[in-house]
């Protein structure tokens, strides 16, 4: 969990990734060759990561480079607009940072508590001294006082430790890599056949382009004139809901990909909403079990001492 969350784009770089897919598109229309693009995308021709001027990959990089790459694959793979794809492609990033930049804006507030809750029981070890209860060097002078520390500190330690985990519990939780994986299958199956592709070569192409099986078996079974079944696996069970229609009735499923992206999208806010209430209830866990008995440890009980000591 703590290496994905090292590993997640701020709303600043995801936006700043969006910004580069736009400005690839640009180039492609403006009639820059491929070769060039790739060239600043650090993919070469053999599809190898090149290191210009001697630079380094982050796993931050490399992520969305490849996704690059997986959409120029598919690109020339069914002989679809590029420059449109890119575009695609850098419309799911701008979403995606919203949704992220939205995930931080709400999750702030819970996160705070939690730190605030961690430094009670230090201010209140200071305000004791501070009104002339000694409360610091009944803490460091009394053996009395170096339990009371020993205890007050532990309590404090696992009352952060289980707030933190909690914390990034709740942002692995509102994640938006589903929403992600969703928009761009959506996005390159409609552009497939908007094109004119077929729905079978289009499952084939999407399905192996994103390594979703499912969609390649969807692919053979109609191509087998067989009558599909619906995959097991909850993205492609979405996905062929919504082709089911082209298939059997020769819709053209655009408009119900596009609803089913802003779907998904109004879900993924409805479910950042949600997680961060219940990470404000679930916060008053540590904070009876742990930072309580923190603040008795640390703060009352050697103020109750120093009561008894001030002449």
């Amino acid at each position: 969990m703590k290496r994905r969350e090292r590993h997640q784009n701020s709303p600043e770089e995801i936006e700043k990734i969006a910004q580069k897919l736009r400005k690839y598109a640009a180039q492609l229309r403006a009639g820059s060759p491929l070769t060039r693009i790739k060239q600043e995308l650090f993919i070469s021709t053999t599809r190898e990561p090149q290191k210009l001027r001697g630079a380094k990959k982050s796993p931050k990089e490399e992520k969305w480079q490849n996704c690059a790459l997986k959409i120029i694959d598919f690109s020339e793979e069914t002989g679809t607009n590029l420059s449109q794809t890119l575009d695609s492609l850098a419309q799911i990033y701008e979403s995606k940072a919203d949704a992220w930049a939205e995930q931080k804006a709400i999750l702030a507030g819970p996160q705070a508590s939690a730190k605030l809750l961690a430094v009670l029981p230090a201010i209140a070890g200071f305000a004791g001294e501070i009104s002339g209860l000694k409360t610091i060097q009944i803490l460091l002078g009394e053996n009395i006082g170096w339990v009371l520390l020993a205890v007050g500190i532990a309590f404090n330690l696992i009352g952060w430790l289980m707030s933190r985990y909690l914390c990034q519990k709740c942002a692995a939780e509102s994640s938006s890599e589903y929403l992600e994986k969703l928009s761009t299958v959506c996005e390159l199956t409609k552009i497939s056949m908007s094109a004119g592709i077929g729905l079978a070569q289009t499952l084939q192409s999407v399905g192996k382009n994103q390594k979703m099986p499912g969609l390649v078996h969807l692919a053979e079974e109609i191509e087998n004139g067989q009558t599909p079944q619906t995959p097991s696996s909850n993205l492609d069970a979405q996905l062929w809901k919504v082709l089911k229609n082209n298939w059997e009735e020769g819709i053209d499923p655009s408009a119900q990909l596009e609803q089913l992206i802003v779907t998904a999208q109004r879900n993924q806010r409805l479910k950042i909403r949600t997680n961060a209430a219940r990470l404000g209830v679930k916060l008053t866990l540590p904070l009876a079990l742990c930072y309580l008995p923190a603040f008795v440890f640390l703060g009352i009980a050697p103020t109750v001492i120093g009561l008894f000591l001030v002449p």
